[in-house]
């Protein structure tokens, strides 16, 4: 190693900066350009730490080479603080290190750049920066001069012609494929170019056999083009369309009426109903994102312009029913329900629904007059009525079977109540039998004796018979159960006055009409030649008595005994 200077100081020098240094990057020696550079900071400082002075961006290129063992010389760009501190400015060094006298130091020679370097230098880093960032692109990509000359490219794009993107360079596109110049994408490359505009185009690739998405961006230096796999997105937008279509086609199909209402009351959608209702009633179509304002006397609505902000905010789907005279003076029956429509947490508007109900709603009137008809006609009965599915719930009870049930078991009786509940124990071992049996198509009826709680022993005839749906299925069973101990009562009590009236005729028959058959039959033994006129007459006439009050007891007789 050599112990001395290699070279000779600068110390006049004005334009090149010359530092020795320690390999700690303490200053040693410095000449008079460096001294009047960094006037500032020796001032403070007459050792100064070289790295002080140094771009933090930087430092870690003075460390390199502090650090490196080759004598070899390094030239770097480095920012240096200007006389101010908060500040810097480019400088071209030469650094080198060399053992002088067995200690290790840095020499170093500089020279500070124009302004203009600092921004070269970030040009061509961008550029730099730009130029990985299109090689790592996906997409084709490809600059055209004027003329239709390659002037830069990517690997996708190259990799088309099975060629280095620098084997392109300075080729003319229409000389690539001869078909290029009369097919689409040539054709609308020379539309960009020679309009001097932008455009965007979709079309197939046979030879890729895919679709592409081409975007030319056109500037006073050429055509900037980008080309990317359009394939699956175009896939996806077909599919997007044809559901779209499929959803329209719903919507359209059907009868209710449907509108998308801004926050702003701007008609963002309507559907052909919606649509027809306002011909009917304005004479005029209707036009998407015009003011909603201008169509509501078309719609029954009327209290939307006062909720609108309410029910478009509000986070539940709200439902009224209201009639619609705006075509049927009589009105016309609809569900109407508000549901707010948000896209990411933002509110976009309020989904406006209105289903004509009017024959359901008609239907449910005549069902529900129907129903009090029924019950009235159920509540005017004596019997306890039951209606019993097929699951053994109750679902529908007369007042009379829910009186009874009251007083006898001290429970009310409820709807869809078990029907085991509000029957009496002595039943129950048979009762799921019985209503079994109705359930599978047949009628049953039974006489009982049980003793009730509050009313005794009574005498009880149970009649189940099974209920039939429209489609003539069995939906359940009706239950009747009648309290029928007054009419046994009068039964025995027939039975016995029947019986008395027996005894009666057989008293008649054999006891008073014996007598009166034997005066008869005496009578005619008698010898009437010994009488004279005046006894024959009477006893004549005591016969005739006689016969009289035997047909008057037979008659007696016949009538005692039903005959």
């Amino acid at each position: 190693m050599s112990d001395k200077v290699l070279f000779d100081p600068v110390n006049e020098s004005l334009l090149f900066l010359q530092i020795w240094l320690n390999k700690s990057g303490r200053l040693l020696t410095k000449n008079v350009a460096f001294q009047n550079r960094f006037s500032t900071q020796l001032r403070d400082n007459p050792n100064l730490d070289f790295q002080s002075v140094i771009h933090p961006a930087d430092q870690l290129i003075f460390k390199n080479i502090v650090e490196q063992n080759s004598e070899a010389t390094i030239r770097v760009q480095i920012r240096l603080k200007t006389k101010s501190d908060d500040t810097y400015k480019w400088s071209s060094w030469e650094f080198r290190k060399q053992t002088i006298q067995g200690e290790d130091q840095i020499w170093g020679l500089g020279m500070e750049l124009p302004e203009s370097f600092g921004e070269m230098k970030f040009i061509n880093l961008f550029t730099r920066r730009v130029d990985r960032i299109i090689q790592q692109l996906n997409d084709a990509f490809f600059v055209l001069d004027k003329h239709g000359n390659i002037i830069t490219c990517n690997s996708p794009f190259s990799s088309f012609y099975r060629k280095q993107p620098s084997e392109l360079i300075q080729k003319s596109i229409w000389d690539l494929e001869p078909e290029m110049a009369n097919s689409e994408f040539g054709k609308n490359l020379k539309q960009a170019l020679e309009k001097k505009e932008t455009i965007t185009f979709i079309q197939f690739t046979s030879r890729l056999n895919k679709w592409i998405k081409v975007t030319c961006y056109y500037s006073e230096e050429g055509l900037t083009v980008f080309v990317r796999d359009y394939t699956q997105e175009y896939k996806n937008q077909l599919s997007l369309l044809e559901s779209e279509t499929k959803l329209k086609a719903i919507f359209n199909s059907g009868q209710n009426i449907q509108l998308l209402v801004s926050i702003h009351f701007e008609l963002l959608y309507f559907n052909q109903a919606a649509n027809d209702f306002a011909q009917q009633v304005l004479g005029r179509n209707l036009v998407e994102n015009e003011n909603f304002l201008n169509c509501i006397d078309a719609f029954p609505f009327e209290d939307i312009i006062n909720q609108f902000q309410t029910k478009a905010l509000s986070t539940q789907v709200i439902r009224e029913e209201k009639l619609i005279f705006k075509i049927a003076p009589e009105g016309l029956w609809h569900r109407i329900s508000y549901t707010p429509v948000r896209i990411t947490n933002e509110l976009l508007g309020i989904n406006i629904l209105a289903e004509n109900i009017h024959r359901t709603r008609l239907a449910e009137i005549e069902n529900a007059d129907l129903a009090k008809a029924l019950a009235a006609l159920y509540n005017s009965s004596g019997y306890s009525k039951l209606l019993i599915d097929k699951n053994y719930k109750v679902i529908f009870f007369n007042k009379t079977a829910a009186a009874f049930v009251r007083r006898e078991f001290g429970i009310h009786m409820n709807r869809n109540g078990d029907v085991f509940n509000y029957i009496n124990s002595q039943l129950l071992p048979d009762f799921k039998n019985f209503v079994d049996t109705a359930l599978n198509g047949k009628y049953v009826e039974k006489e009982y004796i049980a003793n009730f709680p509050k009313s005794g022993v009574r005498s009880v005839r149970l009649e189940i018979h099974p209920v039939y749906d429209e489609q003539k299925q069995v939906m359940g069973a009706a239950y009747n159960a009648i309290d029928i101990s007054n009419q046994k009562e009068d039964r025995a009590r027939l039975e016995l006055q029947a019986n008395r009236l027996k005894e009666i005729a057989f008293t008649q028959s054999h006891i008073i009409r014996r007598p009166v058959a034997n005066l008869i039959g005496l009578i005619a033994l008698l010898d009437h030649s010994n009488l004279n006129e005046e006894n024959q007459f009477l006893l004549q006439k005591m016969e005739e008595s006689l016969q009289e009050l035997d047909r008057v007891i037979v008659e007696l007789v016949g009538k005692s005994s039903g005959n």
